[in-house]
């Protein structure tokens, strides 16, 4: 199934560095304590952004890994913050220096720089709640001085911030490279060059270790897996090698039997989250401004747990994707209880800390009181309910609040032109390939009808920070009856391929997760056009985004059911009935919504290949 995307953005290499320097400036003036040490972590992520772009331009000019003098200063660069941040980090926000951060960065702008890099979004820090705090925990743990050399190879994207934080607590016997494996996802390889190799490898009859670092595994583990394969092809001993992965669970379904033998038996060295901020620097201590005095441990609420407390009834629990749920928990603080949520470290943080002030100040969704080193604090609604569990609410009022919201986002969040998200061509394929994984050749024959109409979609298209989750559950009626839209910051910059999208992917989103008969789409369509000052959803955009919705949506579910399959059967068996519920769907609409005449004589093939 084609779900995922590989987001990216470009910037200007100078304006990067620059906004680094802005970050130092703002942590002289901060004082000791969280927020200080939250700004040292969004440079470590700026840092290994800047390293990434320009290794990853490099790599794509020579075509393989090699040595070169601007990859070392910025490696050196990442690796200054990665130190400062340790120190702060064992002084609870109190002690760093810039002045190393400074030397590396001004020894970075000497050189000669590219005008622009293109930046691969670092995942676990924007989506899944990996800190490198955890990294340097984990390092500490496993690592004892005088052992000998050690050489820390990053896996790019994010591996080049966490294996300077590896290096870091290694110190001096720590030298540090990033590599990016390439190829299918599942079975990635690396292209590194003789230089570099000769670097790697044994120098002088010395005999190093190996520290593989990335977030991870994921469905394969192929990344970890290609970077020991090219180790252990030149005589490297396995057990010189150790990994320092983002979780302590196995590799997923699609790992080849080779690297899943070598994880089983592999030393992996891991720091839960848990263990180290309810302990060593406890979560609750970092928001105790805005909340007060803690008056009970943390409630985690990750994982789908949230589902015990909005739905007592287990009858009533939606599926959902435990292992992709970003971290949250709920906290009794001064007299009540508030949500914590992660949103991201660094700028991915604050920009989602900006989109729910706008969002809450027209009370569309529910109130954020501010940010602590990547978790959105607010009050928790003791008495609201998910709108499965408001019967009381009619049509009309619901329709009137999804106008409402979906009308805002499309007038006041306009996605910039580098911000949007897959292309109708891009859905396009996505349809078609899910469609023949989920119902067969016939129907993705059908589905692709609508290349002729794709086009006119692309006109007719303004992407926007579509909400991409609009799911009945994710609607919270207040004792008062106002809806407020919950989980409404994330999906729009998610890990998937979808995006911002016109504002008619809401609409189609709005009209299966809320099971909107024909004419409450067409009323709310023209609601949200009136109330925005944006053109009319046309109905080829509605009926296009209705069918890829549909696609993605089973595409997601299969996907999430996998790689479950083995740790949480239950969950997975729920993910494959929504799965088969968005197919089934799918099947009833797709042979003739929008398609050239003819089309729908496919019905009778394609029913038969369900």
């Amino acid at each position: 199934m084609l779900v995922y995307g590989d987001a990216k953005r470009t910037e200007i290499t100078r304006e990067k560095i620059a906004a680094i320097r802005a970050g130092l400036e703002r942590l002289v003036m901060a004082r000791p304590g969280i927020e200080r040490h939250a700004i040292l972590a969004e440079l470590l992520v700026a840092a290994g952004e800047l390293e990434q772009g320009l290794l990853d331009r490099q790599l794509a000019e020579n075509g393989d890994e090699r040595p070169s003098p601007l990859g070392e200063a910025a490696a050196r660069l990442t690796r200054a913050v990665a130190e400062e941040l340790l120190s702060s980090f064992r002084t609870f926000g109190s002690l760093s220096l810039v002045e190393p951060i400074e030397r590396a960065l001004d020894a970075t702008l000497s050189l000669d720089l590219p005008a622009t890099i293109e930046v691969s979004i670092p995942e676990g820090y924007a989506f899944y709640g990996l800190y490198p705090e955890t990294y340097l925990c984990a390092a500490e743990n496993a690592l004892r001085a005088g052992e000998g050399p050690l050489k820390v190879i990053g896996i790019r994207s994010i591996g080049t911030g966490l294996a300077a934080a590896v290096a870091a607590v290694a110190g001096e016997e720590a030298s540090v490279v990033s590599v990016r494996p390439q190829g299918h996802p599942f079975s990635r390889t690396v292209a590194i060059g003789r230089e570099l190799g000769r670097e790697l490898l044994a120098e002088d009859g010395v005999l190093p270790r190996y520290a593989v670092v990335d977030e991870g595994p994921g469905l394969s583990g192929s990344s970890f897996g290609c970077v020991a394969d090219w180790l252990e092809d030149r005589g490297v001993a396995p057990e010189a090698i150790s990994f320092y992965p983002g979780h302590r669970g196995g590799l997923g379904p699609y790992a080849g039997e080779r690297h899943r033998a070598r994880w089983e038996r592999a030393r992996r060295n891991v720091a839960e989250f848990e263990s180290v901020f309810t302990s060593r620097w406890p979560l609750e201590g970092w928001v105790k401004d805005l909340t007060g005095e803690p008056e009970a441990p943390l409630e985690d609420l990750s994982a789908g747990r949230w589902r015990e407390r909005l739905f007592p009834n287990r009858a009533f629990r939606p599926a959902t994707d435990v292992q992709g749920e970003r971290r949250k928990y709920l906290l009794a603080a001064g007299g009540r209880r508030w949500l914590l949520k992660f949103a991201g470290l660094g700028r991915y943080g604050r920009e989602k800390l900006a989109l729910a002030q706008a969002l809450g100040s027209s009370r569309l969704i529910p109130p954020v009181t501010g940010l602590r080193h990547g978790f959105l604090v607010g009050p928790w609604l003791e008495e609201a309910r998910p709108l499965p569990l408001a019967p009381e609410v009619d049509r009309r009022t619901l329709l009137d609040a999804v106008a409402t919201y979906l009308a805002f986002r499309a007038a006041r969040f306009p996605a910039a032109p580098e911000e949007r998200g897959a292309t109708p061509l891009e859905l396009f394929e996505m349809l078609v390939h899910n469609t023949q994984r989920a119902l067969g050749p016939a129907a993705a024959e059908v589905a692709r009808g609508w290349r002729g109409r794709l086009a006119e979609i692309a006109r007719l298209e303004r992407p926007v920070l579509t909400d991409n989750k609009m799911h009945a559950w994710e609607w919270l009626v207040t004792p008062e009856g106002k809806l407020l839209k919950a989980d409404a910051l994330d999906h729009h910059r998610g890990n998937d391929l979808v995006g911002p999208q016109d504002v008619a992917w809401d609409l189609a989103g709005a009209a299966v997760e809320l099971d909107l008969a024909a004419p409450e789409l067409d009323l709310l369509a023209g609601a949200v056009a009136r109330r925005s000052g944006m053109p009319r959803a046309e109905r080829v955009q509605l009926d296009f985004y209705t069918l890829a919705y549909l696609a993605f949506q089973a595409g997601r579910h299969a996907l999430a059911a996998e790689a479950l399959e083995t740790t949480a059967p239950a969950e997975a068996a729920g993910l494959r009935s929504a799965m088969e519920r968005y197919a089934e769907r799918l099947a009833s609409l797709s042979w003739w919504k929008g398609q050239p005449e003819g089309a729908a004589s496919a019905l009778g093939a394609s029913q038969g290949t369900g």
